[in-house]
């Protein structure tokens, strides 16, 4: 509402008629919109909160999704294999070598204390 408020202002300022003439009616429809949704969602949502909602679809078993099963999948989650990039294992080995020897020791007295 307010970036259509501020459209408007720049038509106006800019001696755009014709822009102003269709926000003003585009204006006044998107706030009867959000009256609308906000009548409506909350007298709907007063009476079935999201946690009883949950515990119904999980009584009726309405959770199942296999529908979707075979649809479209993005290209980057079709392979199987792991792509990592080439540096992965320089990277994982530096990492090795900055653990410090002495954590086993330091668990296994921590184990001891407790």
């Amino acid at each position: 509402i307010i970036a259509q408020i501020s459209l408007i202002g720049i038509f106006a300022l800019k001696k755009a008629a014709f822009a102003v003439s269709l926000m003003i009616p585009l204006l006044v429809v998107t706030i009867l919109f959000v009256l609308y949704v906000r009548k409506r969602h909350y007298w709907v949502a007063s009476f079935l909160p999201p946690q009883a909602a949950l515990k119904v679809d999980l009584l009726r078993n309405e959770m199942d999704m296999s529908f979707l099963q075979g649809k479209y999948v993005q290209p980057a989650l079709v392979s199987k294999e792991d792509k990592y990039p080439e540096n992965y294992a320089h990277e994982m080995e530096q990492q090795q070598q900055m653990t410090p020897p002495c954590a086993e020791t330091d668990m296994a007295n921590q184990e001891a204390l407790l």
